[in-house]
């Protein structure tokens, strides 16, 4: 831990502060909050939430009821012309669009109503890794319930949704809406920007800025960008070692069928058995690879934090808001990401399927459970819905 550290001594004149027998005023002792491993961790991830939250609202500190209708407007600007509604020969499977929007709603309902229900900051880091679980599941079935609607087959499997999500949002062409469909490839793949990415803004991304950096308007892009092009390396390095898995069993195939040969030639067995060791990949095979890693969105993203909630590291939430206001910021982010993700997808689905079949979706869904606040969830869009 650091040792503390001393203030100037500004004198007696600071009020209520002991005097010692000389007539002076002792120095005042702050403590700096020792750095850790899980402080680094969660102060990286809470700018990375901060950008994507930028991208989606345009602004770090205005309320939802004025960033929803925003919202909306650049939605409806950007489906225009581009999400046709379903011709009536269209078959849908509306009982599962109906489910996973339920879904959808009720975690998010679970997630507001959590952090709502948290009585200090204390208690709010307790409820950041369950968040970090809901936020993502909101979104995911959103996602289904517009996977679905579009004539696919509800996936059973995160990875096989998670890819549908890049056919739904990035590569339908002139077809934009930060943060959704922008998306981390491999640099060089086809219709990406310099640096790599589908969908920016218009230039390559400054992937060497640093998260803890206070970012100027426009860099949101930026971290955005760093948040997925990390996802998408994490993602590279497991096929890396798939790779090098099947080329080890590849060998020990070849080694086999290469001994039953000289068996059967009348030749003594070889010494050893087949190789063990893990061979390494060529740069040739690692950049093939890395090429076959589709792209990767905001939905990835929010997966790896669930996993981290889950699985690998919980105490990041816990224990790395180094101040009451960042374990804060960031739940309020959470609620943020999942009500804007909603919204694109149910207005989205409303132009598919129709405004009333949502509209009245939502009303059924609000009516039943009437002691939600009506300034949060599917009840705080209603009046967007209604006027679609």
């Amino acid at each position: 831990m650091p040792p503390p550290v001393a203030l100037p001594d500004r004198g007696p004149a600071r009020r209520g502060a002991p005097v010692s027998d000389t007539g002076l005023v002792p120095p005042l002792i702050r403590t700096v909050p020792p750095e850790t491993e899980h402080t680094r961790s969660f102060r990286t991830h809470a700018a990375y939430q901060s950008a994507f939250r930028a991208l989606a609202f345009g602004g770090r500190s205005r309320g939802r009821e004025h960033y929803l209708p925003e919202l909306a407007e650049r939605a409806v600007s950007a489906f225009s012309g581009r999400v046709k509604p379903l011709t009536p020969d269209k078959l849908v499977d509306l009982k599962t669009i109906r489910a996973c929007l339920h879904r959808a709603w009720g975690t998010e309902a679970i997630l507001c109503t959590t952090v709502g229900l948290s009585s200090g900051a204390d208690m709010t880091r307790l409820t950041l890794a369950w968040g970090s679980v809901q936020t993502y599941y909101a979104s995911y079935n959103a996602v289904q319930a517009l996977q679905v609607a579009s004539g696919k087959t509800r996936t059973e499997e995160h990875h096989l949704t998670q890819r549908e999500n890049v056919d739904l949002w990035v590569n339908r062409r002139q077809m934009t809406l930060a943060p959704w469909s922008l998306a981390a490839a491999e640099p060089g793949a086809r219709l990406t920007c310099t640096s790599g990415f589908l969908n920016g803004p218009g230039r390559a991304l400054d992937l060497s800025l640093h998260p803890w950096a206070v970012p100027v308007p426009g860099q949101e892009w930026d971290l955005a960008g760093k948040a997925l092009r990390s996802t998408r390396e994490d993602a590279v390095e497991e096929a890396w070692k798939r790779e090098r898995e099947q080329k080890r069993k590849a060998r020990r195939r070849a080694w086999t069928t290469e001994e039953e040969a000289r068996l059967d030639a009348g030749r003594k067995p070889r010494k050893g058995g087949p190789p063990a060791g893990l061979p390494q990949l060529t740069p040739a095979e690692k950049l093939d690879v890395r090429r076959r890693v589709r792209p990767f969105t905001l939905l990835d993203y929010l997966f790896r934090l669930r996993i981290k909630a889950n699985y690998i590291d919980v105490d990041v939430f816990s224990q790395g808001p180094d101040s009451d206001h960042a374990a804060t910021a960031f739940a309020w982010g959470m609620q943020d990401l999942v009500s804007a993700t909603l919204l694109v997808h149910e207005m989205r689905l409303s132009m598919l399927l129709g405004p009333k079949w949502v509209l009245e979706e939502a009303d059924g869904w609000i009516a039943d459970h009437r002691g939600l606040p009506a300034s949060e969830g599917v009840a705080a869009r209603r009046a967007i819905l209604a006027a679609l």
